[in-house]
């Protein structure tokens, strides 16, 4: 008996430790392979599978023009023709989304690139993506997402400085012109472009618009230029009769912040204060005397100068720069003289890790090498290339798919956090999980080898590396170490993403380019020590006087100055500055002094009648706390300063309805939108695809569905996330989920006068009960890494606000293409409709009730809210600081404008119709807080939902009645 009791007990803990995902039968939804073949990475059916097919295929050397005239759009029409750079109308206008087909013969079996000639023309001012089909098909994933870039320059229609003599970085304009590009995309870790097989004979290809429109003037399949090495180089010209002769003509100095044309407006001029040697230089002043540094990080960026030769003959590039940004390892710049590389040293310009300025000549000190250039101009580009870091990326991106999909795999047995007790039989149920950790860690040490090689060093460029093959070893000898080790083996592996990441960046700053006649000594990196150090003293003493944080240009006006106050940082600050200039004071005659200051501040200046005259980006909170206590301007109130209610009803046309309404109070309107905030769902498409999911069956309709899938993805270790906003006890802000299943059961906060709470009525107590169960019932975390998880895919569902899709896009580019956006889940009333509500948040711009000139005020703020000026100020402000801050204009108009992508714009703007805002109450902050308590006391004490929900909303409402009472509304 005893031996059948311990019989049984044993096949019940082996039974224990099967997953119920892997149990589960293959038909189902929700199964999982634990084959540790690939799927579901950025790089299954990519660029690098698609070389391996055809490794043995041949380079081909012949040249084929894709004829243009028997184009056909997707649907059998005609494309639109227009003006090519000849003047005839061979060029095709693809609008975003379209697509055309062509026909082409190919002589020669073998690999070709793909060169597109094109021109932009009007758009949202971010890079083109195209996709590219032979024969109808896809040749590999990344060939969906190939990039054309465009081509800007520095504005020079106004003077960028401002009362103090500082300038400011000059506005970036858009240069329409035709340009041409090797087919590739910009995050695959391949210099110049793609090889595409073709067999000879007769073949289609399909040119489709992914991002943004453009026009193509040519398709030619062919190679790019071979580039020779500088030894024939110099014999070409030799045998011209040129030979490299040192001249009597002074060196021609290039200010690299005088560049002719960039690919990105990002790429501005930047003011650089560690050296007095940097030209132009003030220590007492902000002057733009630098380009590149942080922005001049990613493959496929360039920066042109344009340069006068009145001699003809042999020069050395000279030039002086600073890469303090990678320690360790450098940077790398391609150098295009005329279009075309003119020697394979130029191919791959190193600058290494230094922490002051370096000065350096093209092909080094010891062996400079000369660039000849005849008379006339000639352009010079320096293009951020991945040179010796191409293959090695490559490597270790092929590297982190395979962790990710061994990482999924395994937390699917295991769960996020394994008991560390326990046999899970790794090895058995993850077959060839101890082989490929050995594959993988003899790959990462081979990487490590090469960087070593590379750099010249051991250091924390390789320190990653180490620790995580070290670590996969030890998985290999023991696959029962994974679960023991996985939080770890987890932060590892987002290690890795994030290396790999900041191993792609080349950063580096120019100060200035230089071309010197042969033998010329170079000029000194740094300035004396006695130089610097005065320098640094009268920096020092000016910090006292100067006033760094009123911004102000020279206006030549007698007019009195609208006073604006922001809280927010000195690029946004200026950013502001430059377009208020051009598009408000010039235009209207009305001087703007801006100045940024704490926003502590606000409240305290205001109080003492020493505030501004209007103050942006105030959220709805803030607004009605300052409205109630008469700081605020009624914008219906300004009939006695000629603004009649009508024209402020129509500049309310602007914005969506719901927009506004945090900001009315008691039929008073004291803001207008500026930017507005919502939730929607997000989703990885490549873990539903391995959990079962379709593309039409993917997205959850009604949170029933949802519930559905949390069966699935609790089977298989997987989460839901949902962004919380009760992580602390002081937080006042309502959960948003919880106020958009409040308004899908049509239910509301408050009552029409914004007196009581009414949360305790059906409607709110249903959502109250639904909301509750997500983390009683179904098991959410009340807080989590949604970011992380959602990078790892542990958790591959989650409502967010919308902007976490710029946060996705910069920190996790791993990525990129495994997840879209969605509508919120919603609820099914009795007639069979689904309501999608969210609630919608927002800041605003306010006008103080002390302002000095209200008229010219007024007009300040209906400038700053129109469709031009939201626009500009979109694009500027990405421009300068990147998507991370990308704005989310309240502005209609301004919204289509702003940069998503089609099927991005689709679901925001989908989602806004359903967008629910809600009225701010006197005492509301209370109410948020009593929610969240309420939310914990259920989930956490476990008392009974509706009870509990009655006894909060007592307290809410006794405190709106003495916040009514004491701000005198009773």
């Amino acid at each position: 008996m005893k031996k059948l009791s311990c019989l049984l007990l044993a096949l019940l803990m082996l039974l224990t430790v099967l997953p119920l995902g892997v149990a589960a039968e293959t038909a189902d939804t929700g199964s999982v392979s634990t084959d540790t073949t690939k799927e579901g990475t950025g790089s299954s059916g990519g660029y690098r599978e698609y070389r391996e097919q055809y490794a043995n295929a041949q380079k081909s050397d012949a040249t084929v023009s894709v004829a243009l005239n028997g184009a056909l759009m997707a649907d059998g029409s005609a494309p639109e023709f227009v003006e090519n750079k000849d003047g005839a109308l061979t060029a095709i206008k693809v609008e975003d989304g379209e697509k055309f087909t062509v026909a082409l013969t190919v002589p020669k079996e073998g690999l070709y690139q793909v060169r597109v000639d094109y021109k932009t023309f009007k758009g949202k001012d971010i890079d083109m993506l195209c996709g590219l089909y032979i024969d109808g098909k896809l040749p590999f994933s990344s060939a969906l997402g190939m990039t054309l870039g465009r081509v800007w320059k520095d504005s020079t229609e106004s003077s960028f400085k401002d009362a103090q003599g500082n300038e400011y970085r000059p506005i970036q304009i858009e240069e329409f012109t035709w340009t041409h590009s090797y087919l590739c995309a910009k995050d695959d870790h391949v210099d110049g472009g793609y090889q595409f097989y073709f067999s000879a004979g007769e073949h289609t290809l399909s040119f489709e618009s992914v991002q943004e429109g453009f026009i193509v003037g040519a398709i030619t399949l062919c190679q790019e230029r071979s580039v020779p090495t500088y030894e024939e180089y110099l014999a070409a010209l030799k045998a011209e009769g040129k030979t490299p002769e040192k001249l009597t003509v002074d060196p021609i100095n290039i200010a690299a912040e005088d560049a002719a044309f960039k690919s990105h407006p990002v790429l501005y001029s930047i003011a650089d204060y560690s050296s007095c040697l940097t030209e132009p230089y003030q220590y007492n002043k902000s002057l733009q005397n630098t380009i590149g540094g942080e922005n001049w990080t990613t493959k496929g960026q360039w920066i042109e100068w344009s340069v006068d030769v009145k001699t003809a003959g042999f020069y050395q590039l000279v030039y002086r720069y600073k890469q303090n940004f990678k320690s360790g390892s450098f940077s790398v710049r391609q150098l295009r003289v005329d279009g075309e590389v003119p020697f394979a040293e130029a191919e791959a310009i190193a600058f290494k890790y230094d922490l002051g300025w370096g000065v350096d000549v093209l092909g080094g000190k010891e062996n400079p090498a000369y660039i000849y250039l005849g008379e006339g101009t000639h352009s010079l580009r320096l293009e951020v290339v991945y040179g010796p870091f191409a293959e090695l990326c490559m490597e270790v991106q092929d590297c982190l798919d395979e962790l990710n999909v061994l990482y999924r795999k395994v937390m699917m047995i295991t769960g996020a956090a394994p008991d560390t007790l326990r046999d899970y039989n790794i090895a058995t149920l993850v077959p060839g999980c101890e082989e490929l950790c050995q594959e993988l860690g003899d790959r990462l040490t081979a990487a490590t080898n090469k960087l070593i090689e590379m750099t010249g060093e051991r250091g924390s460029e390789t320190a990653l590396l180490d620790k995580l093959a070290t670590q996969l070893f030890d998985f290999a000898e023991d696959a029962e170490e994974i679960p023991s080790r996985f939080s770890t083996f987890n932060s590892n592996i987002s290690g890795l993403a994030t290396w790999l990441m900041n191993i792609t960046k080349q950063p580096v700053l120019f100060d200035y380019l230089e071309l010197e006649p042969i033998g010329t000594e170079l000029p000194p990196a740094e300035a004396p020590w006695y130089e610097s150090v005065a320098n640094e003293f009268m920096r020092f003493l000016c910090s006292f006087v100067e006033d760094y944080d009123n911004i102000m240009p020279p206006i030549d006006t007698e007019e009195e100055p609208v006073n604006l106050w922001l809280s927010v940082g000195r690029d946004q600050a200026i950013v502001m500055q430059s377009i208020i200039t051009s598009g408000f004071t010039d235009s209207t005659g009305i001087p703007v002094n801006l100045r940024l200051i704490d926003l502590t501040v606000l409240m305290r200046a205001v109080a003492a009648n020493q505030g501004p005259d209007l103050a942006l980006y105030q959220d709805q909170g803030t607004i009605i706390n300052y409205a109630m206590r008469n700081a605020l301007q009624d914008l219906y109130d300004l009939e006695k300063e000629g603004v009649p209610r009508a024209e402020v009803e129509e500049v309310l046309k602007r914005f969506p309805a719901e927009s506004y309404v945090p900001f009315k109070f008691q039929g008073s309107l004291y803001a207008l939108p500026e930017n507005i905030n919502y939730n929607v769902l997000f989703y990885r498409t490549d873990i539903m695809e391995i959990l079962g999911y379709t593309e039409e069956n993917a997205v959850p309709e009604t949170w029933e569905d949802v519930y559905d899938m949390l069966a699935v993805f609790q089977k298989n270790k997987l989460e839901f996330g949902v962004a919380s906003s009760f992580t602390t006890a002081s937080n006042s802000a309502i959960s948003p989920i919880f106020l958009s299943m409040l308004f899908q059961y049509n239910g509301n906060v408050y009552d029409e006068e914004g007196r009581t709470c009414v949360l305790n009525e059906p409607q709110g107590v249903a959502a109250f009960e639904e909301f509750c169960n997500l983390y009683t019932k179904h098991g959410l975390s009340l807080k989590t890494d949604l970011l992380t998880r959602f990078r790892t895919g542990e958790i591959p569902m989650l409502i967010n606000n919308f902007t976490f899709a710029n946060e996705l896009s910069i920190t996790a580019p791993e990525i990129d293409g495994l997840w879209k956006m969605a509508l919120l889940p919603g609820v099914r009333d009795e007639n069979g409709n689904v309501n999608h509500a969210t609630q919608l948040s927002c800041s605003g711009t306010v006008m103080f009730s002390n302002a000095r000139n209200k008229k010219n005020t007024w007009e300040l703020i209906k400038w700053w809210t129109g469709d031009d000026a939201q626009t500009e100020y979109a694009r500027q402000i990405e421009s300068a600081l990147t998507r991370a801050s990308r704005w989310t204009s309240a502005n209609k108009v301004a919204m289509e404008n702003i940069a998503w992508s089609r099927e991005e714009m689709a679901v925001i703007k989908d989602q806004l119709n359903h967008a629910v805002a809600l009225p701010e109450v006197a005492g509301g902050y209370y109410t948020g807080r009593s929610v969240n308590n309420a939310l914990r006391s259920v989930v956490n004490s476990n008392l009974p939902v509706k009870e509990t929900l009655y006894e909060f909303v007592k307290d809410i409402n006794e405190e709106l009645a003495l916040k009514r009472k004491e701000l005198g509304l009773e």
